[in-house]
């Protein structure tokens, strides 16, 4: 694979950025806060130094990109969370970027290390009995979970996911009923193992969008107005949990909307982020809610851990990526991610959620497209 000199400074920069993901959702890769810290900003500095090899900047895309990173670094300042500033050092750096050799790349990492968590995992279950095993009781009947080393079942069946759909986006043009019909089965895998739901409902989403995308059935307009629909459905779930509508969603995804609007009513919502890890308990509608400081909704998680500059910023650029995207193949990724965000902030994630890569990058958007 041949690289130019931006993209050999930028991949090694995304190796990096990789490493220190894998460190945060692995149980088995576990890095100090140093190391960790090392890995996060070595990418940054990759990252930047490889935008010494594009072309001049105008004067203007200088001053927006510093003011784009100074936001970052003041929400990561204020909230100690670095999702919101990756996306940034991503955003102002990725323009002159091959997607295909960079996603490549991602793949083949992730499929190592996912086979190779599975492998040992397997192995210490065969030979260690006291494996902890993850449980959800459904009708009184639990219903046991394996994480294959990761985290958590769930991060696990996301991981997965992404690095399916990251196949599917490398192979688009040559994937058909064969490959469906090997998606479907491991979707029932996906729930039947480490019973992560959504990402099963995902990998079968993504086998109806890929056949919709293909038939020119599913455009750009309709993707725009489901990302907008989600986003304003979010937003209103803080100041009207009690909605019919939006307490059927919540139901429907484990109560996302309730926590983050738990976590709301304590902390308002910041200008330029704000930290949460200390927890918050509380009783709501009979129900007792112990330490909670995860927002399980990224669109939630930019609003109250990140600030509502933040917000605006992230939804400016996912609104120029849905206007100005100029292939269909990037359709199918979009959709999973605008309702794939609705219940896990890994979607804030771009070493996972690679969707994030194409904010600003010259082979996925064209300046003056027209939305179909």
């Amino acid at each position: 694979m041949k690289l130019t000199k931006k993209e050999l400074v930028f991949f090694i920069g995304t190796i990096l950025l990789m490493l220190k993901t894998w460190g945060a959702i692995s149980n088995y890769i576990n890095f100090s806060i140093y190391i960790d810290k090392v890995l996060l900003f070595s990418s940054y500095i990759c990252y930047i130094g490889s935008m010494f090899f594009d072309k001049k900047y105008t004067l203007g895309e200088l001053v927006k990109n510093a003011i784009f990173l100074g936001v970052g670094i003041i929400t990561y300042y204020y909230s100690k969370y670095t999702d919101f500033m990756t996306i940034i050092v991503i955003y102002i750096s990725s323009k002159n970027v091959n997607m295909k050799k960079l996603i490549k790349i991602m793949f083949i990492i992730n499929i190592l290390l996912i086979f190779l968590h599975m492998a040992v995992y397997i192995v210490l279950i065969i030979f260690n009995n006291d494996m902890i095993i993850l449980s959800r009781y459904i009708n009184g009947k639990a219903i046991y979970r394996y994480s294959f080393g990761f985290a958590h079942p769930n991060t696990f069946g996301t991981v997965f996911f992404w690095t399916i759909a990251m196949y599917y986006y490398l192979n688009y043009e040559l994937i058909g009923t064969k490959d469906y019909i090997i998606t479907f089965i491991l979707a029932i895998f996906i729930y039947k193992v480490p019973n992560s739901r959504t990402s099963a409902m995902a990998l079968i989403g993504m086998v109806i969008l890929m056949i919709l995308t293909k038939k020119n059935i599913l455009k750009y307009r309709i993707v725009n107005i489901l990302y907008l629909g989600v986003l304003l459905i979010c937003i209103l779930s803080i100041f009207n949990i009690d909605n019919k509508i939006i307490s059927f969603i919540d139901k429907s995804i484990n109560n996302r909307f309730t926590l983050a609007y738990i976590i709301y009513k304590e902390n308002s919502i910041p200008l330029l982020g704000q930290n949460i890890s200390g927890g918050i308990s509380t009783y709501m509608n009979g129900n007792y809610y112990n330490n909670i400081n995860i927002i399980d909704n990224s669109y939630l998680a930019l609003l109250l851990n990140y600030g509502i500059i933040a917000f605006i910023i992230f939804n400016i650029f996912m609104e120029k990526l849905l206007r100005h995207a100029k292939n269909k193949k990037e359709i199918v990724f979009l959709v999973i991610w605008t309702f794939f965000a609705i219940s896990e902030t890994v979607c804030l994630m771009p070493m996972i959620a690679f969707p994030l890569l194409w904010l600003n990058n010259n082979e996925v958007l064209e300046k003056n497209s027209i939305i179909n």
